[in-house]
């Protein structure tokens, strides 16, 4: 039976997050079940665009930090990646994203390699929902050996909430993401372009950063809140 497991968990504090994690993973089987030693495992942030963690808009950079040192405990190569929201110049800025929100340092740091979905190459799918029409994703997504999305809590003006599965609309790359909008401008539409991608994609488990949250207008222009909650799942529990 799957499994959600909340913890509370009051600050980004580096060995009260590696606990708490560390704890719930513990609950749902323990690393073992999820990872083995020598695996790449990618994690897929949510990197919406150029922003500061204390912004509440991206998954906090001292949240994948504490994954980064928990996977390398476990003699994991650890990849972060994402594709960037948005266009400046008419590019996605994903590589001034990575380093605005604290990822290229993390990487440094603890020895991760950043990903960055744009310049990494695709992989093309077929739809569920709609098998006459192909789908491009994220190479690396295919290449790792296990992927963990890293969702962060906060609210959608376009789906109420943006949690773990739409947390995977960043492994489509660049400036894609805007024709899929297009594509599907209603919830229900953009709905099921989310679901495919999660069922094409190989997702692991969802460890959503709730720690501080987002309400009102999100999913970057909203109130940031304290929620002191991490919530993890496997197989898209946490929606």
């Amino acid at each position: 039976m799957s499994k959600v497991i909340i913890k509370e968990c009051e600050s980004y504090d580096l060995k009260t997050m590696l606990q708490k994690i560390d704890d719930g993973i513990g609950k749902m089987g323990g690393w073992g079940k999820y990872v083995k030693p020598k695996d790449k495992v990618l994690l897929k942030v949510n990197l919406i665009g150029p922003k500061t963690s204390a912004t509440a808009a991206i998954t906090h950079c001292d949240f994948v930090r504490a994954m980064t040192i928990l996977l390398r405990e476990h003699g994991c190569t650890v990849w972060i990646g994402d594709s960037s929201g948005g266009a400046i110049a008419g590019i996605a800025p994903t590589a001034r994203s990575m380093k605005v929100a604290g990822y290229a340092k993390v990487a440094r740091d603890e020895g991760a390699i950043i990903k960055n979905f744009d310049r990494e190459g695709v992989v093309g799918t077929t739809r569920e929902s709609k098998p006459e029409q192909s789908m491009y994703l994220a190479k690396p997504i295919f290449d790792a050996d296990v992927v963990i999305n890293l969702p962060k809590l906060k609210t959608h003006t376009a789906g109420i909430f943006t949690g773990a599965v739409k947390n995977v609309f960043g492994c489509i790359p660049g400036l894609r993401k805007a024709e899929y909008h297009r594509m599907a401008p209603d919830p229900e539409n953009f709905g099921e372009i989310i679901a495919d991608i999660h069922q094409a994609g190989r997702f692991h488990l969802h460890i959503m950063d709730g720690i501080t949250a987002m309400q009102g207008e999100g999913p970057t222009a909203g109130d940031v809140y304290k929620a002191n909650k991490i919530i993890a799942g496997i197989m898209g529990m946490i929606l």
